[in-house]
């Protein structure tokens, strides 16, 4: 059969957020904020206990959100995660704003407030490059939260703090992981598969990245292949039947996820895929096919689709 091609499409967007703040001739001071008495003298900050108090409430859903951002396996729960971890950093930004603390933690506290409102800037755009699917799994999304400005400053304020008073030890947790660039090897299954046919699909890859092909007959999917940027692989004994079949590309293949952490795209061919067998006249004739992924000039129409109706 002529060969069918397609292009995957990579998108890749940079969000930069910013923090603004209003103001009135009349404002209310904020918690623990000193004032001034018609003596002339101050009243101090919040008390040490008052100000641990502070920031347990407003650093614990933030220390929560991004623990939660690490557990996220699945493609919408890694989005829906960074976006709460996002919010949850300026809250704290906004809640830590409204207290004075003791005399002697002001510069620190001042850095703690600057550290997580960078923080929830950094998770904006580590949250908009995954939407644009630049970021498609947890390990990157990790990797890039853990060399972000803002976690790197959040715990160098954190560990002036507790150098002033282990009572005010964040314990922010660490991201250490680093991006990765794993891949399976050529015509490795990732769903495996069993023949029960003659058919055969041939695929090239003829791409930029890296591609999983899988065959799907309704909800029951016939298999899962890899096949590396540059290379062809031939599946053999596909049975008869009417099939559609899907792909995704993409960098750093996660067994875990069984997805690519970053750079993906998720397709799938308009036209089914059909395989028959007829036999007569004493021979036996079957359907083959064979697919091009890239290259240009393909000759069968493609639609995304969501990450989590690729079957996998």
């Amino acid at each position: 059969m002529g060969a069918i091609k397609t292009a995957p499409l990579a998108v890749a967007m940079t969000l930069l957020l910013g923090a603004c703040t209003g103001g009135s001739d009349q404002q209310t001071p904020p918690t623990g904020a000193p004032t001034t008495n018609a003596g002339g003298s101050s009243t101090p900050g919040v008390s040490p206990e008052a100000y641990r108090d502070a920031l347990i409430d407003a650093v614990d859903p933030v220390k929560d959100s991004l623990s939660e951002v690490g557990k996220s396996r699945a493609y919408k729960a890694l989005l829906d995660r960074l976006g709460k971890a996002e919010t949850a950093a300026e809250e704290a930004a906004e809640a830590l704003q409204r207290v004075t603390p003791p005399a002697d933690v002001s510069a620190e506290h001042t850095e703690l407030v600057r550290s997580l409102e960078l923080l929830g800037s950094d998770l904006g755009v580590i949250r908009e490059e995954t939407e644009n699917r630049e970021i498609c799994g947890t390990p990157s999304a990790g990797a890039r939260l853990g060399g972000s400005d803002g976690i790197s400053a959040i715990r160098e304020a954190a560990d002036a703090l507790v150098a002033k008073s282990d009572d005010y030890d964040l314990n922010i947790p660490k991201f250490d992981l680093k991006e990765q660039s794993r891949r399976l090897r050529n015509g490795q299954y990732v769903k495996t598969f069993s023949a029960r046919g003659r058919g055969p699909l041939t695929i090239r890859n003829r791409g930029s990245a890296d591609a999983v092909i899988s065959l799907a007959q309704g909800k029951r999917q016939l298999f899962s292949v890899y096949v590396r940027k540059g290379s062809t692989y031939k599946v053999n004994g596909i049975a008869d039947g009417t099939y559609r079949l899907y792909y995704t590309t993409g960098v750093d293949w996660d067994g875990r996820s069984r997805s690519f952490t970053r750079d993906c795209n998720f397709s799938r061919f308009d036209s089914s895929f059909k395989f028959r067998t007829t036999y007569g006249g004493g021979r036996v004739q079957w359907t083959t096919w064979t697919i091009t992924l890239g290259g240009g000039g393909g000759n069968a129409p493609t639609s995304k689709v969501d990450p989590g109706d690729f079957p996998v």
